[in-house]
């Protein structure tokens, strides 16, 4: 039997495919197959309750909204490890700390390998983040130092209190980016966005196993 978990993420993405409006089934089945092969041995999942990617533009926008099994400070202190972030993204080939300042302003490194169909990509983006208001974290691209025109990361990171009896944090991420390189045309805006939702995903499930290790 399907965990509940896996069937209101699968829906999400069922969602988010009908809103493509797309007539190729083999694409449809081939992304439920993909998510049901990622997450399988997974028992308590991050439950995704809001998913949108859109092209607008040359730009293309990721939002994702989720409950992550965890506690808070410890959700903060592994998205702020910038050092290590490739054990929760499988897709970093390296993610480093360059500089931070008196305002703690953070820049960051990290390249990551993306392979969509048969064509591979190695991206490189340098970010500079700071610690907002409201447990907001956002990061601003640095185009001449990125592969990337322009972009902003934003992560909204808060404790949820609906079970006093449960340390669950509610965790958005907001993300814009404008690629700086060729996208082949046989590529398609879809698949793009398919591997964008693919790497959000990924990574969230992993932050919350991350988070969980070591609980006393």
């Amino acid at each position: 039997m399907m965990p509940d978990y896996l069937k209101h993420t699968l829906a999400l993405l069922t969602q988010t495919i009908n809103n493509e409006c797309l007539i190729d089934m083999k694409l449809v089945l081939r992304s439920i197959f993909i998510f049901l092969f990622l997450f399988p041995a997974l028992t308590s999942a991050a439950t995704l309750t809001s998913v949108h990617v859109e092209k607008q533009g040359e730009q293309y926008a990721l939002h994702i909204k989720a409950l992550v099994n965890a506690d808070i400070n410890k959700v903060k202190q592994i998205i702020t490890n910038y050092n290590n972030l490739t054990s929760i993204n499988p897709y970093l080939k390296e993610s480093k700390l360059i500089s931070r300042t008196e305002d703690e302003r953070t820049t960051v490194s990290t390249l990551s390998e993306v392979c969509i169909l048969f064509i591979c990509y190695q991206i490189r983006h340098v970010q500079i983040f700071q610690q907002l208001k409201n447990n907001i974290l956002y990061g601003r691209t640095i185009p001449k130092m990125s592969d990337f025109k322009q972009g902003w990361t934003r992560w909204t990171i808060k404790e949820d209190k609906s079970n006093p009896n449960k340390k669950v944090t509610q965790l958005t991420l907001d993300t814009k980016m404008t690629p700086d390189f060729f996208i082949l045309p046989i590529i398609g805006t879809y698949h793009v966005k398919k591997k964008m939702l693919e790497i959000a995903t990924v990574t969230i499930h992993n932050l919350e196993k991350e988070a969980q290790k070591n609980i006393n």
